[in-house]
């Protein structure tokens, strides 16, 4: 799913962030319809098993809860279903059904930006898949390895486990598994500044996933949709085709509003912040990305939430409003520093330290770039 706004790979305006994700338009929709987003009537039954096509579950099964929640962005829901899910089937002695919760577990975590666990969790369900010789599920885990192997900058790594997962994806006829690997393919070699390579490589992966399927899978296959959308948005964005990115866009909101996946609206978001950024269109690029920290508040992806908030104030340094830019990034900073992210920490305080130097205050100035050494 390569999710969350990290792993964007955008320009040198970002810090750190590869591409998500890791990423809507405030132009058309305003900040009331990222609300509308929170209160969804239920979503219909889906098939568990996030990555593969499993046996369809029981209405109250803990497992098919998660997923539920997981699609509806209710992250840590999800995760405690989960969880609930695998110690239930431990103590059964299901594995399968163990290596299941796992898999649901690294995905939750990779929306939430928690790659070492993510990347624990799917190396847990592979060697139990491994051990059942379950290839379909050993390739649902490697595709989820490779996702958190990228989110933690191990792209060649990633990138190897994903095409070892596309080959079992087409071993074992797991068609809309296929497109959905085929599509974290594509962000890897756009995220690799292979653009155009990226890019036929996402449309062939959503053309995939645009293949008819059963009812039970709809909502999956929508929010696998929408992901790949947001991502062909941006290498359209990456390659200045403005107008084809922002249809990429609108139709990756369209489809995760109306399935009120909150992750998928807030990775289009931020895309979008950046390509209006890109258009100079400062006050919609704000817009969006206000729209982008709203969603990832909500949905509990405080690393994405920060990135929103330094953007922001990235806008307003640029606009020379310097109290505003110093406000958005100390909101930023933060969160990386309750996170321990010390990369991006010592980013910001940098940021900051060059701002109190435009304004001659000079002591603040010294202060920021000694705590960012």
């Amino acid at each position: 799913m390569i999710p969350l706004l990290e792993r964007l790979m955008l320009p040198s305006r970002l810090t750190h962030w590869s591409f998500v994700f890791l990423l809507a338009p405030l132009l058309s929709f305003s900040l009331a319809s990222a609300e509308e987003t929170l209160t969804q009537p239920p979503l219909p039954q889906v098939e568990a098993g996030s990555e593969g096509s499993r046996a369809t579950l029981s209405e109250n099964d803990p497992l098919q809860t998660g997923f539920q929640q997981l699609y509806q962005s209710q992250l840590q829901e999800a995760l405690d279903s989960f969880r609930q899910a695998g110690e239930q089937d431990q103590q059964a002695g299901d594995r399968a059904g163990e290596a299941d919760a796992l898999v649901g577990q690294a995905e939750a975590s990779l929306w939430l930006g928690q790659y070492d666990e993510a990347l624990a969790r799917a190396q847990q369900a592979f060697a139990i898949y491994q051990a059942l010789n379950d290839r379909a599920g050993e390739a649902d885990a490697l595709h989820l390895m490779g996702d958190a192997q990228i989110g933690l900058d191990q792209v060649e790594t990633g990138m190897e486990s994903l095409q070892t997962a596309l080959a079992m994806r087409r071993e074992v006829a797991d068609r809309q598994g296929e497109g959905w690997t085929l599509g974290l393919v594509g962000i890897g070699q756009v995220r690799q500044g292979e653009l155009q390579t990226g890019l036929e490589t996402l449309q062939g992966s959503l053309a995939i996933l645009k293949e008819p399927v059963e009812s039970g899978q709809q909502l999956q296959q929508h929010y696998r949709q929408g992901v790949i959308l947001a991502w062909i948005g941006n290498a359209y964005r990456q390659q200045e085709e403005y107008e084809k990115a922002d249809q990429s866009l609108q139709e990756a909101l369209r489809l995760s509003r109306s399935i009120g996946n909150r992750s998928v609206e807030m990775l289009s978001q931020f895309i979008l912040g950046v390509l209006l950024t890109n258009q100079e269109q400062m006050d919609a690029a704000i817009q969006a990305y206000q729209q982008a920290e709203k969603l990832a508040e909500a949905t509990g992806n405080r690393s994405s939430q920060a990135a929103a908030l330094a953007e922001i104030g990235v806008v307003y340094l640029e606009r020379s409003n310097y109290a505003e830019a110093i406000e958005y990034y100390q909101q930023a900073l933060a969160i990386y520093q309750e996170k321990g992210d010390r990369y991006n920490e010592a980013e910001t305080l940098y940021k900051l330290g060059g701002i109190y130097r435009k304004l001659e205050q000079y002591p603040q100035a010294l202060e920021n770039y000694q705590q960012a050494l």
